[in-house]
């Protein structure tokens, strides 16, 4: 049997100065899954995500990516691996869609290596994955910031990668909007195997949408599994101080209603 581990966390911290931020987090991350992390704000999921991606540097083996720690691949191996869509995308120069997209080819090219028709190939494809291919020549400033994401998922999709991780990709988008880029992520998962590594708020986007859900609270996993597993009423309320009830939809999926504090 292969084996499914795509990354390992092994008694993962981290610190800014003398504020611990990431307590001895121990986890396994499976192939071919929407896996999302959650917690309140300032429990530590953006960091432990940007220490997932090598952009924070871990300790030696508490990342372990396919069973190799993080260190060992070049940074350009990691990039044609692990896509990427941040929080806040930089708009200052007036890229057309297009440009944008190209430029998640440039881990595969060398210095001075000039594009070819696999890359163009690889950019009309993400492009179509997105439902971006009628904005490819409109700037990346005369678009909507729903248009904007799947703009950027369209870049890291030409990265080529195996893996996808995503920052609150659905802030600041309506409810249209964040349904959208969320069942692309899951599209993406059914049909092309990437796997989605994906920092979300929603709690009830991650109950319909992940494979798997990690819940964050003062820098520790604090419950980890299935979403029905994971995001019980107990343990909502443990980690948000929340009263909740989940109630089940006509299609089977549970659905959190908060109600108060």
């Amino acid at each position: 049997m292969s084996d499914s581990r795509l990354i390992s966390l092994e008694g993962l911290n981290w610190s800014y100065g003398e504020h611990e931020i990431l307590r001895s987090i121990t986890q396994e991350i499976s192939k071919g899954c929407f896996t999302s992390i959650l917690g309140p704000n300032g429990s530590g999921k953006t960091t432990m995500l940007r220490l997932m991606m090598r952009i924070l540097d871990p300790d030696r083996n508490a990342v372990r990516l396919q069973g190799k720690d993080i260190h060992e691949y070049r940074r350009k191996d990691l990039a044609r691996r692990i896509g990427s869509v941040p929080q806040q995308t930089d708009t200052s120069y007036p890229y057309s869609v297009y440009e944008m997209v190209m430029m998640g080819r440039y881990p595969h090219k060398r210095r001075l290596e000039s594009l070819n028709w696999r890359d163009h190939e690889v950019v009309r494809s993400s492009l179509k994955t997105t439902d971006v291919c009628h904005l490819r020549r409109h700037g990346i400033h005369e678009i909507s910031g729903g248009e904007l994401q799947r703009v950027v998922i369209a870049r890291a999709l030409a990265q080529e990668p195996e893996i996808l991780a995503l920052d609150e990709p659905t802030s600041h988008l309506d409810p249209h909007h964040q349904l959208a880029i969320l069942g692309l992520l899951r599209r993406l998962v059914t049909e092309q195997g990437i796997s989605i590594i994906c920092v979300l708020h929603d709690l009830n986007s991650a109950m319909r949408f992940s494979d798997q859900v990690m819940l964050l609270n003062h820098g520790r996993i604090v419950h980890a599994g299935t979403p029905e597993a994971a995001l019980t009423a107990d343990h909502i309320h443990e980690v948000y101080g929340i009263n909740v009830k989940i109630q089940t939809l006509d299609d089977g999926t549970p659905y959190i209603i908060i109600l108060g504090s």
